[in-house]
């Protein structure tokens, strides 16, 4: 289009990373950006991901990078792949009062422009400039990271494939930045501009039926992601098991846990650190049912972290005889040996939390071919209800009931096949695919409405957000106040718009004396290299100049004179109507009416038309 790009708002310039220009010599690649604010060290599910995946890309002709958190303490390199700790938070941070704020660009202005999406848009804006094809990938998906993500298109001429994973309930986790109202997801993807390019799996069925019916996108339950080499060495098939010794903790653990088989007694295992989520509360009636086992067992656990809630109660039970409290995180090889010594593998988990969440441990036990005794409810049971594993409502028997899953010879087809966890890669392959054709999305679509206007589902400004979404319009939200400018007026003006159907809201007062100091301010901005005294938000001014827009909805005529000043080389459209008017059919008839105004589809460029003056 020609038109000069300006810097990102300050909340997207911490990805700063050297560039080569375009008269350097480099080596153009295919690269896969994976969005990982989850990985924080050498440790959890994250962490084995970000193995697995960037081998698996590897294998498939791909290099990748890996955008962390902040807090990450591992390696510089995954497998190859560079990690650049990169984010303020996980989503398990809802409550982080530096970085939970929304994003602000200029004195009393907001946006739902969180730095989270910022941070993602100047790797992609990196990435794009030295690899000949660019992917993102995002492993651990929330319906809050979707949210977020599905405004970087407004910035983007050709935003790039993205395939995302999801493993929670859709209902959890929906205050990350800001309020989101889950219903509205389906009208963001839909107006995105990325609907067609954004591929959406979970990790098992149930979830991705929920998330299919909740996005209005197909969505494929893929299961969880495991190595070819953890396969292996879970399977028994590895030739090499393990290199690295146990520290002496470890073999201790496991030498006494041996002498206890040695000696006729069987191991019971409840893998990982027990918490609450995992049936701390369920503890009394497993242990009282050890008394009256034949042969003995011996009840391993792992002490939760300080602060969890769980820690008491398994401090309580650390004295029995029955039990053995390991009280730090297990090393991979400990954990491995540990998984072949036990008889059998205890998931008490509480099924409200485990009913849409798939149990990595679960996967881990069926594929060492242990039995597994699980709480009643899981996820698992839908999907792998087979003879290796029973699922309970009552744990007052488990001990008899785990002696017949142990004596009960088990067939091949029963215990679950490696190739069982290797349906992940469909992900990967629908990712890297190259066949398919670049669509360049529309150009965005601003709504302009005032802070005074009706908002809800039923409202004028929603049922237009929600046309323009239908006929794949991206839109960004302006909502101007003439009354209010206190920052916390504005900011809670942004967090009110949880069910907005639009991917991106800025807000900003309109009092005459903020426009005089804007433009007081202007020459200063221009001196330090700011944004202009423009009446817009710095990030609706940064998707005019990156973007443009295809033209201006506004949704009364008196309250954005001076946006329309601004955006006089842009269409615009006012709905000037009145409540009562204002039935479906003339919603509807105003939307159409403004896009019948444009170009073809075929041609994202905004063409001239007559424009509505504002008095």
């Amino acid at each position: 289009m020609g038109r000069h790009r300006p810097a990102l708002p300050r909340t997207c310039q911490r990805f700063a990373r050297p560039v080569r220009r375009s008269g350097d010599f480099r080596r153009m690649t295919a690269t896969v950006l994976i969005v990982e604010p989850h990985l924080q060290g050498s440790f959890g599910h994250p962490w084995r991901y970000a193995i697995a995946l960037t081998r698996r890309l590897e294998r498939l002709g791909w290099s990748a990078r890996i955008l962390a958190n902040a807090a990450y303490r591992g390696p510089s390199r995954i497998e190859g792949a560079e990690v650049i700790p990169t984010f303020a938070r996980s989503y398990y941070e809802r409550r982080d009062s530096s970085a939970a704020r929304a994003a602000t660009d200029r004195m009393f202005e907001t946006s739902t422009f969180s730095p989270f999406a910022s941070a993602v848009l100047e790797a992609i804006d990196i990435e794009a400039a030295r690899s000949d094809a660019l992917r993102v990938l995002v492993p651990t998906a929330t319906v809050a990271m979707l949210a977020e993500l599905l405004a970087l298109p407004l910035f983007l001429a050709a935003p790039p494939r993205m395939a995302l994973m999801f493993h929670e309930k859709p209902e959890l986790y929906t205050s990350w930045y800001r309020p989101l109202d889950v219903g509205a997801l389906r009208w963001r993807v839909q107006g995105s501009g990325w609907a067609d390019r954004i591929g959406c799996f979970a990790t098992n069925r149930r979830l991705a039926a929920r998330l299919q019916d909740l996005l209005g996108v197909a969505v494929d339950g893929i299961g969880d992601v495991f190595d070819d080499d953890e396969i292996a060495r879970l399977t028994g098939s590895s030739t090499t098991m393990y290199e690295t010794p146990l520290p002496p903790q470890e073999r201790a653990l496991l030498d006494s846990l041996t002498a206890f088989r040695r000696d006729g007694g069987r191991l019971a295992w409840c893998p990982g650190r027990m918490r609450s989520d995992k049936g701390a509360a369920l503890l009394p009636t497993i242990i009282g049912a050890l008394a009256d086992a034949n042969p003995r067992y011996r009840l391993l656990l792992q002490r939760p972290d300080i602060g969890d809630g769980a820690r008491p109660q398994i401090d309580a039970v650390s004295t029995h005889p029955g039990t053995l409290v390991h009280p730090d995180d297990l090393s991979d090889e400990a954990y491995g040996a540990l998984l072949r010594l036990a008889d059998v593998i205890l998931l008490p988990y509480d099924p409200d939390a485990y009913g849409w969440r798939v149990s990595r441990v679960f996967l881990e036990a069926a594929l060492a071919g242990k039995p597994v005794l699980a709480a009643s409810g899981m996820s698992a049971e839908q999907e792998h209800s087979n003879g290796a594993a029973l699922f309970l409502t009552d744990w007052r028997g488990w001990p008899d009931m785990a002696a017949a899953l142990i004596a009960r010879p088990r067939s091949g087809e029963e215990i679950l096949a490696a190739d069982a966890v290797r349906q992940w890669h469909r992900m990967t392959a629908w990712l890297t695919d190259t066949s398919e054709h670049t669509v360049r999305p529309r150009l965005p679509v601003l709504h302009v409405s005032s802070v005074k206007t009706a908002s809800g589902p039923d409202s004028v400004r929603e049922q237009r957000l929600r046309l323009l979404a239908a006929r794949g319009f991206a839109v960004a939200e302006l909502l101007v106040s003439q009354r209010e400018f206190r920052r916390s007026a504005i900011r809670e003006m942004v967090e009110q718009r949880g069910a907005s159907s639009a991917a991106l809201l800025g807000a900003c007062p309109q009092p005459r004396w903020i426009r005089k100091l804007l433009r007081l301010l202007e020459p200063v901005s221009r001196i330090i290299g700011g944004p202009g005294a423009a009446p817009l938000p710095a990030v609706i001014e940064t998707v005019r100049l990156r973007r443009g827009f295809s033209f201006v909805l506004l949704n009364e005529p008196d309250h954005a004179r001076d946006i329309a000043a601004v955006l006089a080389d842009v269409p615009q459209w006012i709905g000037a109507r009145g409540p009562a008017q204002c039935d479906d059919r003339a919603i509807a008839a105003d939307v159409e009416a403004a896009i019948a105004r444009l170009a073809p589809t075929s041609d994202p460029s905004p063409r001239p038309m007559n424009q509505e003056r504002l008095r």
